[in-house]
Order: C-alpha cells, then structure tokens, then sequence
C-alpha cells in the first residue's frame, strides 16, 4: 500500500484565499460556522445554524441560484437543511443552513 503525502498548510490555499476575500468583501455578514480540512483541501463549507435571516442573506451574498438549493427536512420534520455547492476562485464553496421548523409557519427561501 503507497503511503499518502501529509498536505501542508498551503495545500488549504483554495478555501483559505475564498475565506479571506469574504472577509475583505463581506465582513459585516453574520459569522458562520467555516470549516477547511485537508479531507478536501478545495473545499470551504460555510454553516449557518438557527438564523434563516443571516442564511438568506449569505445565500444573497453567495449569488446562490434558487434551482442550485436542495431543501430536505430531517428528524422526522423538526429541522430544515439547505445545501448548495458552488465554484468560487479554486475552491468549491459548500453552503449549509440548518433551522429548528417546529413551530415555524410558512418561511423558507
């Protein structure tokens, strides 16, 4: 079996760089949850959880296109999850917005 390269820091420079520039360009949004790993070091996921205003408003910023947005329910229709993946620069830019429904009317993208 090959022995796999350790990637360095500098591997992560995709979703790094994409961070930075959201930083410099959007620093006043809500903070997300952000996560880079070496798992997949071109990718950068952006979380937003039990703010449906602060995920509309990254999803605006994103310019996430509605038909890109998959909707699913989870634990048996308690929570809303939606997930779109876009290309920004080098990296893919997974977005997820998580959001308690129960008793929540209505509301949505």
């Amino acid at each position: 079996m090959k022995a796999m390269k350790a990637l360095t820091l500098r591997d992560l420079s995709a979703p790094v760089t994409v961070l930075a520039r959201l930083l410099a360009d959007h620093g006043s949004l809500p903070a997300p949850h952000f996560d880079a790993s070496p798992i997949y070091p071109d990718r950068l996921t952006l979380a937003i959880h039990d703010d449906p205003l602060a995920a509309a408003m990254w999803m605006e910023t994103l310019s996430i296109p509605a038909g890109a947005l998959v909707v699913r329910t989870h634990n048996p229709g308690r929570s809303r999850v939606e997930q779109a993946t876009i290309r920004m620069g080098a990296a893919e830019v997974r977005f997820q917005s998580f959001v308690d429904i129960r008793g929540v009317r209505g509301g949505g993208r």
